[in-house]
């Protein structure tokens, strides 16, 4: 099996997400190496006020 491989700057994906908010793949790659500014669209937290989802910190590193 061969697999295509595409290599992007980060600058570009960072600047794909300011562009396009619901680019998950670039927004995963562009956060996974720093912040970028601002939020990527606007927080809906409060649509769902019983969700309570655990950190993903916990998750890897519970604290004891």
């Amino acid at each position: 099996m061969k697999l295509n491989m595409t290599y992007h700057m980060v600058d570009s994906l960072c600047t794909k997400v300011v562009e396009n908010a619901y680019d998950f793949d670039a927004y995963c790659t562009c956060t996974s190496f720093g912040p970028i500014d601002g939020l990527v669209g606007k927080p809906d937290n409060a649509l769902f006020p019983e969700w309570n989802p655990t950190k993903v910190v916990d998750i890897l590193a519970p604290r004891v």
